[in-house]
């Protein structure tokens, strides 16, 4: 593949059909969510997130920190086919080795006499999805910016499985079902992403992987992983361990609506990645610009999505499950302002350090964020349950955000614009102010009412900014009206 077709193509699709791709893995936990929540019992939705919480460690292990890795490395030679091709076959193979590894221990961990064995059946079933790990090869479409591909594959597989989940599973009894559908899903996409693949590379297995060469780097990024599902994870599991189904149950619809946000702007932001390490190879200037357009960009929307969460977080709850789940809304709130890290930790550890080769920070950061969320965790479950788990969650970002800033603290001054982050503070202050004080007139339909809130909170948000003159919102006018020139 060319330079230029590789850059046409990230020009111009890569933001639209990243956001396409984000709206499907937004609607289709939306619809389906709420109908499971219903259908089955809030201690087998507990038990099976407390599953899924188990199986992410085997799945860290079997992924081994390879995609970070791969996805840095390999765009820097993604014009030369003959040594990416080479490059992917040694990836390939060390992933084959480090899931064989992966799945001992599982087999290991499920015949001791554990509180696990509760949890063995659905723990079995998931487990195909660790088996298939080396097969989804998503860095590859990740380094060739396909996400086109990417986009069409998820949305179908995601029609494909609501379609089967609203027609199977019916009641509780049908847990083991549900279970089985989750897994057909992620396996089905690592399936058709193995076959597609032959479009750039020919994978094989070869036994002259480069450990050596490669080492170093891949156990930097595996302990990241690992520091980071630590810290993302270990809430359900602890909940799971010190606390009730029900708790789990509550803090898991919590964590849905947080992670869906969540997801919406790092989907977007890893669009970036391969492009900013392809950039930093060729103009260093170039790529300090790009990396602070990205920053701003991103404040500008996720201080606002901050608000509005905390805002619709009754509707929200309540439309992805029921009156039950309404426990939840404090938990939403806390972690609605973990957004802000998280985002802008992603962007300085993955879009700066990491492609600077200076991921020993983020392994130091992730390290930090994991032990101090296990140890508040601790203290604070006990407390305040759910609402702990969600705080902790929030101080292990924020430390996350800390310490890259810290470790990237000389690019800092080219990077922030603090005038920026004040203004869309001011701007989201006045949206929360005013749509809070006219949500008692508004309709008393939840979807109604979530439709008119986000309406509205829109309006006074844009209206704010262009009054106090935010170059973003200009930006991006002047950017609808190029595009609306040309149609």
């Amino acid at each position: 593949m060319s330079k230029k077709t590789v850059r046409q193509r990230s020009m111009g699709l890569n933001a639209v059909l990243s956001s396409i791709r984000t709206l499907s893995t937004i609607i289709f936990p939306l619809i389906t969510y709420p109908y499971i929540t219903k259908t089955l019992s809030v201690n087998n939705i507990g038990k099976i997130n407390f599953s899924q919480s188990i199986i992410s460690y085997f799945t860290l292990i079997a992924q081994f920190g390879i995609s970070v890795f791969a996805i840095r490395t390999g765009a820097r030679i993604r014009d030369d086919r003959v040594a990416f091709n080479r490059f992917a076959n040694r990836i390939f193979s060390i992933n084959l080795i480090s899931t064989l590894v992966s799945m001992i221990l599982l087999m290991i961990l499920l015949i001791l006499p554990t509180k696990l064995l509760e949890y063995r059946d659905f723990i079995c079933i998931l487990s195909i999805n660790v088996v298939l790990v080396p097969i989804s090869v998503d860095w590859i479409y990740t380094i060739y910016e396909d996400f086109g591909y990417i986009t069409l594959r998820g949305i179908l597989i995601d029609l494909l499985s609501l379609i089967l989940m609203l027609t199977l599973v019916k009641n509780n009894s049908d847990a083991y079902l549900y279970v089985a559908l989750i897994t057909v899903s992620t396996s089905l996409g690592n399936i058709f992403n193995f076959f597609h693949v032959r479009k750039y590379v020919h994978l094989k297995i070869t036994r002259h992987t480069h450990w050596q060469e490669y080492k170093n780097s891949i156990f930097m990024f595996f302990i990241n992983s690992i520091a980071t599902v630590i810290y993302l994870n270990s809430d359900v599991t602890l909940l799971g361990l010190m606390s009730t189904n029900r708790q789990v149950a509550l803090y898991s619809v919590a964590t849905k609506i947080y992670s869906i946000a969540k997801q919406m702007f790092n989907a977007v932001i890893s669009t970036t990645i391969p492009r900013l390490a392809y950039i930093q190879q060729k103009n260093k200037t170039e790529f300090v610009i790009l990396l602070k357009r990205i920053l701003n960009i991103m404040t500008f929307f996720i201080v606002p999505m901050i608000a509005g969460l905390v805002l619709i977080r009754k509707n929200v709850i309540l439309i992805i499950s029921n009156s039950k789940y309404l426990d939840a809304t404090q938990s939403l709130s806390i972690l609605s302002f973990a957004l802000f890290f998280a985002v802008t930790a992603n962007i300085i550890a993955n879009g700066l350090l990491v492609i600077l080769n200076q991921e020993k920070y983020v392994v130091i950061g992730t390290t930090a964020s994991a032990t101090i969320n296990i140890m508040l965790n601790f203290a604070l479950i006990p407390l305040w349950g759910q609402n702990g788990a969600a705080l902790t969650t929030l101080l292990a970002e924020a430390v996350m955000l800390g310490i890259s800033m810290w470790a990237a603290r000389g690019y800092l001054k080219d990077l922030l614009d603090i005038s920026e982050f004040l203004k869309a503070i001011v701007g989201s202050t006045i949206m929360f102010v005013i749509t809070n004080l006219i949500i008692p007139f508004l309709s008393t339909n939840v979807i109604l009412n979530l439709i008119e809130i986000v309406i509205i909170a829109m309006l006074v948000y844009f209206v704010s900014m262009f009054l106090i003159r935010d170059k973003i919102l200009k930006m991006i006018i002047n950017l609808a009206k190029e595009k609306l020139a040309k149609i």
